[in-house]
């Protein structure tokens, strides 16, 4: 008799294209249902969300915290675009090194979620 293992999942999100990507489209995400849906869909034990830090979305962290997500930050460096100042993290780099570094060999399948075509 075979036993099988259960998968050990981890979803990685890239919380700056996902925003994006929401806002583009003039909608909102409950990340509570989202946790639950990587929960039951993909089995994933685990989820990360990756952001820059900028302190006036402290209360964006602390809610995606509660809805059940490990927080990885990366330091926002200014820049200007079109002549207004912004803040720029560049998360997707700090996402693919984790996925294929760090946090290697720590799940049995990666979920990747992104709101771009950088992946």
């Amino acid at each position: 008799m075979t036993i099988e293992k259960e998968e050990s999942n981890i979803a990685f999100i890239d919380a700056q294209n996902l925003r994006k990507t929401l806002l583009n489209h003039n909608t909102t995400l409950d990340f509570y249902k989202f946790r639950e849906y990587l929960r039951k869909r993909f089995n994933a034990k685990r989820a990360v969300v990756f952001l820059g830090w900028a302190k006036w979305l402290r209360e964006d962290y602390k809610y995606y915290y509660r809805a059940g997500f490990e927080i990885e930050f990366k330091d926002a460096i200014p820049y200007i675009d079109h002549g207004r100042r912004v803040m720029k993290a560049n998360v997707d780099i700090d996402m693919a090194v984790s996925v294929l570094g760090e946090h290697y060999g720590e799940y049995d399948k990666a979920i990747i979620v992104t709101g771009d075509g950088d992946f």
